[in-house]
Parts: structure tokens; sequence; C-alpha cells
């Protein structure tokens, strides 16, 4: 099944690191299983990361950015990050979505729902666990993921709440990129 998932893409790997949190739900053989989706996403090519850029920003990378590193700090199902150096001199980490991820999940997410349902249908053992109920939650929640603008909000809003303390450090948000 991890194969499976890993094969099938980004929303099914999410799906995988969602279900290895539910011991409630799952034998610990398949939850340990499904823990290898946490660290095991490929790396976005440079070239798919500035045509996404192109696309987000309407600007190739190399005129918004002094430095954009070619390889990723960290690649993950729905986004990946790049060091970086803005125009004014500011270091930065840039969190780039893979490209048509939005798409891909909402296709993946009607596939689930349909699934879910038949399971419903037809495994009358599973419905306890309500599988639709599941496959809705999970879309509410890789949606929430998605949205960097609802993120950036939330960092700053942390940001406020920890301004004073000396011991918590939360990253700037130039909302402009």
């Amino acid at each position: 099944l991890r194969l499976a998932m890993e094969e099938l893409g980004p929303t099914f790997i999410k799906l995988g690191q969602l279900l290895s949190t539910r011991p409630d739900i799952l034998p610990g053989e398949y939850i340990k299983e499904f823990r290898k989706l946490q660290d095991s996403v490929p790396a976005v090519s440079r070239a798919e990361i500035d045509r996404q850029i192109l696309h987000e920003l309407g600007f190739p990378a190399a005129e918004l950015f002094a430095e954009f590193s070619e390889a990723p700090l960290a690649a993950a199902s729905i986004a990946q990050v790049h060091r970086g150096r803005l125009r004014s001199g500011e270091e930065v980490v840039f969190k780039v979505r893979r490209p048509g991820i939005v798409e891909t999940v909402e296709t993946d997410i009607d596939v689930l729902r349909g699934l879910a349902y038949l399971i419903e249908q037809h495994v009358a053992a599973v419905a306890l666990y309500n599988p639709t109920g599941l496959v809705k939650e999970f879309r509410r929640s890789i949606l929430w993921e998605m949205n960097f603008t609802r993120e950036g909000r939330t960092i700053e809003r942390f940001s406020s709440n920890f301004a004073d303390s000396p011991h918590v450090y939360i990253p700037k948000v130039f909302w402009d990129y």
C-alpha cells in the first residue's frame, strides 16, 4: 500500500502520512510502513519550480530574486523549500507549491470520495470508521495546508503573540511573494 501511495502521488502520500498517525484505525504494521512516507517525497525539478513561480507571481525567479538555490532544502507532498536572497539583500526561504498540486488534489479527492462511498456500501465492517467522513476531513485538512495566504496570516498572528519572547523565532512573511 505504501508503494502504491508513492506511485499515485502527492495526495495519496499525504493520505498515507495522515494514516500513519491513526493507530485507532490501522494496525501497527501499517502505521510503521506509512511513517516511511513522512520523508520520502522526491523533489520537483528547478525548471518546474521556475515555471510555477512565473505562473504564481507573473515574473521569472531570476528577475524577482537575487539568489534562488538550485537544490531544495526540503521537498514535501504539497511544496518544497529553497534558500534565496531578495533583491533587497535579505536572506529568505521560499516555499513553492508543487506545480498543478491544487488540481491534482481535487481530482484525487473525488476518486477517494467515490472509493469511500463504494466501501461503505459493500463492506459493512468499515461503517464504524466512516470512510466518507474521513475523506471529507482529509479534504479539509489538505486544502487548508495548500492555502499559503492562510499560513502567512497564521505566522503573523503567532509572531504577534510571541513578539516578547526571546526564545521563539518566527520568520517574516513577504506578502509580495
